[in-house]
This record gives structure tokens, C-alpha cells and sequence, in this order.
């Protein structure tokens, strides 16, 4: 859960910066990349069994 946690502070940490400067589609893009890239290490992580 700490994982869940950790994703959940970088999205909203993202929307906040995303808000406080012009909101256009770059900074949606770079937060769904950054989830992607998050899930994919916790996918590797749980493979790997840590």
C-alpha cells in the first residue's frame, strides 16, 4: 500500500504544479507517463519479489 500511496502523491503533486501554470495537454501527458512508468517498475518489483 505504501506503493499506492507514493503514486498517489506524485498525480497529485503533478495536477498542483499542472494548476498553478497554464493546464494544457503536456502536462496530462506527462502525468499519465509518469503513472505508466510507475506501474511498470511495481509490476517488475512484484516479479522480481521484492
Amino acid at each position: 500500500m505504501k506503493h499506492h500511496k507514493f503514486i498517489y502523491s506524485i498525480l497529485i503533486y503533478h495536477i498542483h504544479c499542472s494548476l498553478q501554470s497554464s493546464p494544457s495537454m503536456v502536462y496530462f501527458r506527462k502525468i499519465h507517463f509518469t503513472l505508466s512508468y510507475a506501474f511498470l517498475k511495481l509490476r517488475s518489483n512484484k516479479t522480481n519479489g521484492y
